[in-house]
């Protein structure tokens, strides 16, 4: 199985939200859970949170996902992510399981800035 195709496997198995499936994958491809997608504007973790998926971040993260890897040019974090989107199960979750909410993306923003911008108050409320 080819690199690339095997980055189209991953991000099936997250966008389908099958756990089990994401969990296989995984168990065979380990090197994968913080390999760069999409030309490198995303990550698994940053995909799974702009989606709002839960239970595909905490399989992620049992396979070694970095919580606060950074995708994009902005440098985005997966909690950044879950404040653009307003995501506040998702925000609760990333913080339970030690995301950073004072790290910064390259523009010097938090995911507290984030959330404040996009008027997204409860995100902000959980965040500050």
């Amino acid at each position: 199985m080819g690199k690339e195709y095997s980055k189209e496997k991953l991000v099936d198995a997250i966008l389908s939200g099958d756990e089990c499936k994401l969990d296989k994958f995984l168990e065979q491809h380990p090197e994968l859970t913080n390999v760069p997608l999409t030309g490198g504007n995303t990550n698994p973790i940053c995909r799974a949170s702009f989606l709002g998926k839960r239970s595909m971040i905490a399989i992620l993260l049992k396979h070694g996902g970095d919580i606060n890897i950074r995708c994009g040019g902005k440098g985005n974090t997966g909690l950044m992510w879950a404040a653009w989107r307003n995501y506040s199960r998702t925000i609760e979750f990333l913080i339970d399981k030690g995301a950073d909410v004072e790290i910064t993306n390259f523009n010097g923003e938090t995911a507290l800035d984030i959330s404040i911008y996009r008027m997204s108050y409860e995100s902000a409320l959980l965040l500050k």
